[in-house]
């Protein structure tokens, strides 16, 4: 919250087996950074080594964010669509993601 308008929103799931950014919606990129820390924070309570966010590549700036942070990349995922299926217009190529994790550092 900014002088009490919302920022963005951001979305955790899983446990400490498998905890997980799962969403993250920004309305001013500037709260970025700390709505990441306070899904990490939430997540960490819980106790796991790790924690992983699921990011779509062509969000460059939560990608960057990510890596400043201390996350390293795991995987990546590509989703395929049907030939015949005409291109969404975006200039990115559908589906092209990157899965990243990061150690939770609970001694500091």
């Amino acid at each position: 919250m900014d002088a009490g308008e919302p920022v963005g929103l951001v979305g955790t799931a899983g446990d400490a087996c498998y905890p997980l950014v799962a969403y993250l919606g920004l309305l001013d990129e500037a709260a970025l950074g700390e709505l990441l820390a306070e899904a990490v924070r939430v997540l960490a309570a819980g106790g796991p080594r790790e924690v992983v966010a699921d990011v779509d590549a062509h969000r460059v700036a939560v990608v960057a964010e990510l890596e400043r942070t201390g996350f390293r990349q795991l995987r990546s995922r590509v989703v395929f669509e049907p030939a015949t299926s005409p291109p969404s217009g975006s200039a990115v190529t559908p589906g092209s993601a990157v899965a990243a994790g990061s150690v939770v550092d609970r001694a500091g």
